[in-house]
């Protein structure tokens, strides 16, 4: 990725940092790099990290210093057309994937989808991983008053503000 992406990429996050605060849970940066971003929501437990690089969104979930699952994953390739000058994401259909600008490629394949999960989510909301025997993990929101019946093996209330 060159410099100009490593601007576009700030200027997204700065978006997207904006525009969550009118959410149920406004993001803050935990870390930042130059092409790496951390950040968490606010009121989500604290294994929580949303892990943004130039070409991938993780939502991910940590438990005991250990990767439990990732939440959503959403990846973008972008690559410059020289014959539209359009950036495009070459993991998509070109038709769906055209942006004028680097930035509007990034929101859309990673910032946007990250607020519309948010909210999409229940309410009261809680975090819940889950695991067996055989080492497979996960990790599930679900709604405080519909938990599965089977007990998961950490449970977080995630307050909204």
């Amino acid at each position: 990725m060159s410099q100009f992406s490593t601007r576009e990429l700030k200027a997204c996050m700065l978006r997207l940092l904006d525009q969550s605060q009118g959410t149920r849970w406004p993001l803050q940066i935990v870390k930042q790099q130059k092409k790496l971003w951390v950040l968490r929501p606010q009121g989500w437990p604290s294994c929580i990290e949303i892990i943004v690089s130039p070409t991938s969104l993780c939502l991910a979930v940590r438990h005991k210093n250990r990767f439990w699952d990732a939440l959503m994953w959403p990846d973008v390739l972008p690559v410059r057309s020289r014959i539209r000058n359009q950036w495009l994401c070459n993991l998509c259909e070109p038709s769906q994937s055209e942006h004028s600008q680097l930035h509007g490629l990034l929101w859309d394949h990673l910032c946007k989808p990250l607020l519309d999960y948010f909210e999409k989510l229940p309410s009261h909301p809680c975090l819940c991983l889950y695991g067996n025997l055989s080492g497979s993990t996960y990790a599930q929101v679900e709604s405080q008053d519909t938990l599965r019946q089977t007990l998961p093996v950490k449970c977080w209330p995630i307050l909204e503000h």
